[in-house]
């Protein structure tokens, strides 16, 4: 009757680590190309990082300033795009994020240069640091599993498109 009893307490215990498990959440901003080229991306993270910046606000995790992306003239979700940086906070606007944690953003495309500032925008119709910005919103889920349980992850992802259309030739 005892071995019957703990293995029902057991059984409780496990079933409310697995079923209790609440998603977490994190807002990410990411860059996507959708033109014909593969585009050069430099980001100048706030702080003066070189080489590698943290990718959220007192987290561990590093990315590269620099990187290439191939071309997704296709619109989906994770080809050809990048994360640029991420927060706990779901409440903040995807340009807000970009202007805490870049000073700017270069992209060099087929012998252009695109130059996103805080102030300003060459070579682009629009700044991603503006509050007027085009940012493609969607979440996704992601489950990890474990041995006895399992976390999901919640993404509210905005992705800054470069694309054809939006540059501005001479």
């Amino acid at each position: 009757m005892k071995t019957l009893k703990n293995a029902g307490i057991i059984f409780l215990i496990v079933f409310c680590f697995v079923a209790c498990n609440r998603p977490t959440n994190s807002l990410q901003i990411l860059i996507q190309n959708q033109t014909e080229d593969t585009i050069h991306v430099r980001v100048f993270p706030t702080g003066g990082f070189w080489g590698s910046y943290p990718m959220c606000f007192g987290c561990d995790r590093r990315l590269s300033t620099t990187f290439d992306l191939c071309p997704n003239t296709f619109g989906q979700f994770g080809l050809g795009s990048r994360i640029l940086f991420q927060s706990d906070d779901l409440r903040i606007k995807p340009y807000v994020l970009a202007t805490q944690a870049f000073d700017s953003i270069h992209v060099h495309l087929a012998g252009r240069i695109l130059r996103f500032t805080h102030e300003t925008v060459t070579g682009y119709s629009e700044n991603l640091f503006s509050e007027n910005s085009t940012w493609e919103f969607k979440i996704e889920e992601q489950v990890y599993h474990f041995q006895l349980s399992s976390e999901t992850h919640r993404f509210h992802t905005h992705t800054f498109i470069i694309s054809d259309d939006k540059i501005i030739r001479d």
